[in-house]
């Protein structure tokens, strides 16, 4: 062991074994913490993951909301539109039929009005020009009256109020069949039916208000503040 060479290689050996064996347990522990770390970082990772998952899944729904409320206003302030070819023709058999198209002044409804009154002459129905003799409310949508004898059968106007709310309603104007009315004399009495063979046909009244809010965007009655008897009141108007 006198050679130089070999002194100096078991003296370095004396330190590189102790090391190597200090890396390689390192190295063991190295990976049992790992492993250790692995196994417990898995349901932390997994509820993290979890986590990320519910907030996108809410932002996701609140921008849907959103957006359904944002087409749900657009619907609300867009002006009614009924197509007139197709509408026309699918009313064209009860040409003949008598009616008379009413609304207040306020542009939109005067508008819709125009259109339902436009399409029903294309469909050849005969205007009515006698005064009503009688008011109207103007509720919100599109009502539809029989004005004349109301127990009459066979009645080609009821048929026609029908088919016209049928028609409108697919148009996405809402409307309804409203109460049924007598004629009326210049005395705003009503006139009573006389069967005869020669009687007056019946008439349509087509009573446009206005577009109907959505329910989102309609008054509640119970955030409307009462007086002191506990009465409420509101959407009143006078001209």
């Amino acid at each position: 062991m006198d050679d130089p060479t070999t002194f100096s290689a078991l003296y370095w050996l004396s330190w590189l074994d102790p090391i190597k064996t200090w890396a390689e347990a390192g190295v063991v522990f190295s990976l049992g913490v790992g492993l250790i770390a692995g196994i417990v970082a898995a349901p932390l990772t997994k509820a993290v993951q979890a986590a990320r998952e519910l907030q996108v899944a809410k932002l996701k729904n609140d921008a849907e909301a959103l957006r359904r409320q944002n087409l749900e206003l657009e619907r609300a302030v867009s002006p009614r539109v009924l197509e007139q070819s197709l509408t026309a023709a699918a009313l064209s058999r009860f040409a003949g039929v008598q009616f008379v198209v009413i609304s207040p002044q306020d542009f939109e409804p005067k508008r819709t009005a125009g259109q339902i009154r436009y399409v029903l002459q294309q469909a050849k129905w005969a205007g009515f020009t006698e005064p009503l003799r009688m008011p109207f409310p103007f509720v919100d949508g599109v009502v539809v009256h029989v004005m004349g004898r109301i127990s009459k059968k066979n009645d080609p106007a009821a048929e026609a109020a029908n088919a016209l709310i049928s028609v409108l309603n697919e148009n996405g104007i809402q409307s309804r069949v409203g109460y049924p009315t007598p004629f009326f004399d210049e005395h705003g009495k009503p006139i009573p039916p006389i069967p005869s063979p020669t009687e007056r046909p019946n008439v349509l009244i087509v009573e446009v208000g206005p577009k109907p809010l959505p329910t989102s965007l309609q008054l509640s009655p119970d955030k409307i503040p009462a007086d002191a008897k506990g009465n409420k009141s509101w959407g009143n108007m006078a001209e």
